[in-house]
């Protein structure tokens, strides 16, 4: 006689913790390797900084910090840069004190810099409210300074007499065009040939003079100011005070041109070095009502989406 038996059931399995010993070898090069890390993100933000100082000497901490973010027009320093003692002001400090010192950077550790130690102390609105010194005022000595500025003179005063005639010359134009367009009109006959001719001829060479005048005063602008950047190099021993001379002829020559082009830009519009604009269609012989045009087809180009046009 067989007996039946129950299937038995294996109880389940729960999985047990064990304790993995601590190899104290492991956590010591683990931390080496963090401490490696560390040193080296911080060997870069010093580099940076040295890079940073080599061209702006009077740069403070914040300018730095904005110097990090170049395409930001205005930047909020975080409060948590204001921390006394965090690695960004540590490594400030210490690459000001190396600069203040002939530039030597010294490696025994953070440096506390009396001067600097008020900047800490200092709120964030404070902080925030530094502004970086401008690249372009920089000044050197007395002799440099001089003659900077008496090619930044010389250069205004090119640029204004020669945009003076550029503007008598230019009205003339528009004169000219004035009178040949209404010659023009409704065509030109037997009576009006003469003076058409006469004032578009005119009208093109007054044109052509007032881009010449243009061309020539930038290119003596130009040459004013390379002649300003080797001088002021040259008697500072310094390029930035060049590099300012420099910016600062053009800069201000610009501004003069700006001056006499921008409140006389009538009809024609004003030669231009970089767009030029053809006037020529508008002293073109206009058609008469009854004389029709022939077609022109047209091809209507498709709407790109807006993914499309943010991906050209």
């Amino acid at each position: 006689m067989m007996s039946s038996r129950a299937p038995q059931t294996s109880a389940p399995s729960i999985p047990i913790a064990v304790a993995t010993p601590i190899d104290s070898d492991e956590d010591a090069a683990n931390e080496a390797v963090v401490a490696a890390a560390r040193e080296e993100g911080t060997e870069m933000i010093r580099n940076h900084l040295d890079a940073h100082l080599a061209l702006n000497p009077g740069s403070s901490y914040v300018s730095w910090i904005a110097a990090l973010h170049p395409e930001n027009a205005t930047v909020a320093i975080d409060p948590r840069f204001l921390t006394p003692g965090n690695p960004w002001i540590i490594v400030y400090q210490e690459a000001k004190h190396d600069w203040g010192n002939g530039g030597k950077r010294q490696t025994g550790g953070a440096v506390a810099v009396g001067e600097n130690s008020a900047m800490t102390d200092a709120s964030p609105a404070e902080m925030n409210s530094t502004s970086e010194e401008s690249g372009d005022k920089v000044y050197g000595g007395f002799l440099d300074l001089v003659l900077g500025f008496a090619i930044v003179i010389t250069a205004v005063s090119i640029a204004f007499s020669v945009d003076l005639i550029g503007l008598y010359v230019y009205l003339s134009a528009v004169v000219c065009f004035k009178i040949a367009r209404t010659c023009s009109k409704p065509r030109v006959n037997i009576l009006t040939a003469m003076p058409f001719a006469i004032c578009w001829l005119l009208y093109q060479t007054f044109r052509l003079l007032d881009t010449v005048l243009l061309l020539l005063s930038v290119m003596i602008v130009e040459l004013l100011a390379g002649i300003n950047f080797f001088l002021c190099a040259l008697l500072s021993l310094n390029c930035r005070v060049g590099r300012s001379a420099h910016q600062r002829t053009r800069r201000l020559a610009h501004l003069t041109r700006w001056a006499f082009r921008r409140p006389f830009d009538l009809e024609p519009k004003r030669a231009s070095l970089c767009s030029p604009r053809s006037e020529s269609t508008d002293l073109e012989t206009p058609i008469d009502n009854e004389e029709q045009k022939a077609p022109v087809s047209a091809t209507v180009a498709p709407v790109p989406e807006k993914e499309q046009m943010f991906d050209s």
